[in-house]
């Protein structure tokens, strides 16, 4: 892999870096190598390890004195306060989007989620991957508050370290369409609880862990398997 020499070789370096991390080509706690880096974007050590302290301002890499950097590898305990986090900050950003309801925003998540059933007809899993996470992004774009959109950015590239690993193509679909109905059709309030509480639902789901009490109140709604939404109650079940 060659880099372009039209920006620099650092932001690169950097955005390649962070690319290859977050779709799961280097996995949690895998040791990054600074000579077959080098080789594979084309540049010297020293840009490459400018993009690696990069990395590790945002959370993405561990620099560990003597013994060279790591892709990170955050604990249960800490992902799942970050997946509260992110689960807080998305549902806000649902609540803003349909709050305002902005035709314009609504044809962008559209249009992504046209996408994103494009990959998933192809068997295109890594594409659906990255227009799922697309879609989420635009969500916490189209509320337009940049402090909102910079918290869920710093969370989500910590989190995809694992969904990058585990998540099912066809539920993606299926649940960004209910999302996306929601913002389009319910009040504020819907949309922001049935977010908050899927996300939390399928992220405690794809770590094979059950709910804890710290999270459970901020489940209220869930997506059945037929895209039905239902209530959520607190005891675990769901109702019609």
């Amino acid at each position: 892999m060659q880099l372009p020499r039209a920006e620099s070789l650092t932001a690169l370096a950097a955005k390649e870096l962070k690319q290859a991390i977050v779709s799961g080509r280097f996995r949690p706690g895998e040791r990054l190598v600074e000579m077959d880096l080098s080789q594979r974007f084309g540049i010297s050590r020293a840009p490459l390890r400018e993009a690696i302290r990069e990395l590790a301002g945002d959370g993405l890499v561990e620099i560990r004195p003597n013994r060279g950097s790591f892709v990170a590898c955050p604990s249960i305990d800490q992902l799942q306060q970050m997946i509260l986090v992110r689960a807080i900050v998305e549902g806000s950003a649902a609540r803003l989007v349909t709050f305002h309801r902005r035709p314009s925003s609504f044809k962008l998540l559209a249009s992504i989620l046209d996408q994103l059933d494009a990959a998933n007809a192809e068997k295109d899993d890594a594409r659906v991957r990255e227009l799922h996470w697309t879609f989420h992004s635009a969500i916490c774009e189209e509320a337009r508050n940049p402090y909102l959109l910079q918290s869920w950015t710093s969370i989500s590239n910590l989190i995809r370290l694992y969904h990058s690993l585990t998540v099912n193509s066809e539920t993606v679909g299926r649940n960004n369409r209910v999302f996306l109905w929601s913002l389009e059709n319910t009040e504020p309030a819907y949309a922001e609880a049935l977010l908050r509480s899927q996300i939390i639902r399928m992220a405690y789901h794809y770590l094979g862990i059950p709910l804890t009490d710290e999270v459970r109140g901020y489940v209220t709604h869930c997506i059945a398997d037929d895209g039905r939404v239902e209530e959520y109650k607190a005891t675990g079940g769901a109702t019609k």
